[in-house]
C-alpha cells in the first residue's frame, strides 16, 4: 500500500537518515546537471525529507507515494527524477500505453483483443530475432488500427478471418492509404494490399 503523505511534515524525525542524505545529494548533482533554480533545489529536499520521513530504511518507495508531494508544492516530477534509479524506488505507474489499448480497444472481441495485445507486445519488446520498436512507432501503429478494427471487429472473431479483400476495400477510400495499409498489415499478419 502507498503511504498517506498528507500528515508528514519535513520537520519530522527522519526513519531513514543515510537514505535521506543519499537521495539529497543525488538531487543536487542532478540538480547541477538540469541547471534548477535553488528553490526547486529546496523543495525537492524537502519532498526528500517528507519520504524519509514516512519510510523505514529498505522499504520501497513508491511513485504513487511521491506523487502526493504535489499537495506540499513539491514538485513530485523533479523528486520521482531523483528517486528513478534507487534501489529502493518501485515505479507502480500505470503505464499510459496500457491504458490508452484499455480505452480504445475494449470494444473487440476476446479474441482479437488478444491477437492484439501479442502483437503490442511483440512491437513494445521485441523478440530474440526482433528487436523492439520504439515506443513512437508503436504509438502511430496503434492509432491508425482502430477504424479498421471498428468496421471488421463486429464482422469477425479473430483478424485470421480478415482477407486480403477486405483489406483493399477498407482502404480504398482512407485518407492515409500506405500508413495504415501498414499498420493493419502488421496487426493482421497479412501480406500488403495492392492500391
Amino acid at each position: 500500500m502507498p503511504r498517506n503523505l498528507h500528515d508528514v511534515s519535513s520537520e519530522l524525525p527522519l526513519l531513514g537518515p543515510e537514505l535521506a542524505a543519499f537521495v539529497i545529494s543525488r538531487a543536487e548533482r542532478i540538480a547541477e546537471l538540469r541547471g534548477w533554480p535553488s528553490r526547486t533545489v529546496g523543495s525537492v529536499g524537502r519532498g526528500i525529507r517528507i519520504l524519509c520521513a514516512a519510510h523505514r530504511p529498505g522499504e520501497r518507495i513508491r511513485a504513487s507515494t511521491i506523487a502526493q508531494l504535489t499537495h506540499t508544492a513539491v514538485p513530485a516530477h523533479h523528486v520521482l527524477e531523483v528517486f528513478e534509479d534507487v534501489e529502493i524506488f518501485l515505479d507502480d505507474r500505470a503505464d499510459s500505453l496500457d491504458r490508452w489499448c484499455q480505452k480504445h480497444l475494449a470494444f473487440l472481441a476476446t479474441d482479437i483483443r488478444a491477437e492484439l495485445e501479442t502483437w503490442i507486445g511483440l512491437l513494445r519488446h521485441g523478440t530474440s530475432r526482433r528487436r523492439p520498436r520504439a515506443r513512437s512507432t508503436v504509438v502511430t501503429l496503434l492509432r491508425l488500427v482502430p477504424p479498421f478494427l471498428t468496421e471488421y471487429g463486429g464482422k469477425c472473431t479473430t483478424l485470421r478471418q480478415v482477407t486480403r479483400d477486405d483489406l483493399v476495400m477498407w482502404l480504398a477510400n482512407r485518407p492515409h492509404r500506405a500508413c495504415e495499409a501498414n499498420a493493419v498489415r502488421r496487426c493482421s499478419g497479412r501480406s500488403r494490399p495492392s492500391g
